[in-house]
């Protein structure tokens, strides 16, 4: 296992300023630091990571010491793991000082040349595990001046990545999540509006439930990730039951997720983003609680899901014996198909049923294994896959399909 100079050194080298006058740390009890660990600790700090506040271990927390310079909620830093793999990660945040110039003369000219001096804030590494209490974990520094901050993330293997950490009255906790690749998300919740990041536009009820300033327990949740290095201009677009509950505009910084309070169940959902020249739309069904996480690319807007995601299909049958057919769709066109003749209580299972991630639509068929088609029973669903999971189809006194885990 490397240490964790040894990964950082990997990364672009950072010069570090001095603490004193442009921020400083303090210690903040964190109640969730029996669960959320990390390993060593910042070198930049003047406070040491164990140190304890009535028994509970401290949090640093990173301030200018102007006080009207720092956000009312200091901002944390979370690292989790997808996938399978055990990963030890890194992290590497800076802060971009005032400009310094000096002139140099030549026999020709005069030049000015300017630097920028950088902070070194926090450099922390963890390991996060792919199941358990060490699949998500903290970083021991909060941030709470005000600013605009460059975040480095490396792992033992190899994988680099750099992103932007926003410090203000809009944007919630940084997520690092590493995986087949590395994501930097910094949410902001909208509802609809979202400080400077909301430009307007119109909203109406859910019937009673004045969505999306109030949510649902369970329904659908829509997040959208801006992953270009600009900000965007997006046009987000909700019906539930062909009637338009929300056309709102934003404007996301790089890394920036907007998060919308859940949709409420048991409706048709059609959600359109536009973004320039692109455009995503989709219908869901709205009969299981489904987070859609949809990002804004170069390459356009589609889901935000893992590449190496997949879906085992397995077809289990609860009563007497029955033939039970899966069929699932993707852009009109089917791109799966299973079908097994299955005794009371048997299972039948596919690999890799579906393959990358996306919106499916799944039918599903299951009867007599006679002609008689008056018993035959028909369900359709839309599954959204991000990470590889298992499609469950049930076959009981009616047939339904959900993705489970």
């Amino acid at each position: 296992m490397p240490t964790r100079r040894t990964v950082i050194a990997a990364l672009t080298t950072v010069g570090t300023a001095t603490l004193s006058g442009c921020g400083s740390f303090d210690n903040t009890a964190d109640n969730n630091s029996d669960e959320l660990t990390s390993e060593g600790s910042t070198e930049a700090a003047v406070v040491p990571e164990t140190a304890t506040t009535d028994g509970v271990k401290s949090t640093q927390v990173y301030r200018a010491q102007d006080p009207a310079a720092n956000v009312d909620s200091p901002v944390n830093i979370f690292v989790r793991a997808a996938g399978s793999t055990l990963r030890y990660v890194t992290v590497v945040i800076t802060q971009q000082n005032s400009r310094t110039n000096k002139r140099t003369v030549t026999s020709k000219n005069t030049m000015d040349e300017s630097t920028i001096a950088q902070t070194e804030v926090l450099a922390e590494s963890v390991t996060v595990a792919p199941s358990g209490r060490a699949r998500k974990r903290q970083i021991p520094t909060s941030i709470a001046r005000s600013g605009v901050y460059t975040v480095r993330v490396s792992t033992a293997d190899g994988q680099q990545k750099r992103g932007l950490l926003h410090v203000d009255a809009v944007h919630d906790d940084l997520i690092v999540t590493v995986g087949p690749s590395i994501r930097i998300r910094q949410p902001v919740y909208c509802t609809p509006d979202c400080g400077y990041i909301g430009r307007g536009g119109n909203t109406a009820p859910l019937g009673d439930v004045q969505w999306p300033q109030a949510g649902a327990l369970t329904g659908y949740s829509l997040k959208i990730a801006n992953v270009t290095s600009t900000s965007r201009q997006v046009t987000v677009m909700v019906d539930a039951d062909n009637r338009r509950v929300l056309e709102y505009d934003y404007h996301p910084p790089p890394g920036t997720v907007l998060q919308f309070p859940t949709i409420p169940p048991l409706r048709q959902i059609r959600i359109t983003i536009k973004s320039e020249s692109d455009r995503w739309e989709s219908v869901f069904d709205g009969t299981r609680p489904t987070t859609v996480p949809l990002m804004i690319s170069t390459e356009g807007i589609d889901i935000d899901g893992w590449s190496d995601a997949t879906a085992d299909l397995r077809m289990r049958n609860e009563r007497s014996q029955r033939q039970v057919t899966v069929r699932a769709h993707q852009d009109g066109r089917v791109v799966a198909t299973a079908s097994a003749r299955l005794d009371q209580g048997s299972t039948k299972r596919v690999s890799d049923f579906l393959r990358g991630p996306g919106v499916y639509r799944v039918s599903m068929t299951a009867g007599s294994t006679t002609s008689d088609s008056a018993r035959l029973l028909e369900q359709q669903r839309t599954v959204l896959l991000t990470e590889s999971s298992t499609l469950l189809i049930r076959a009981r006194d009616g047939v339904d399909g959900f993705l489970v885990g």
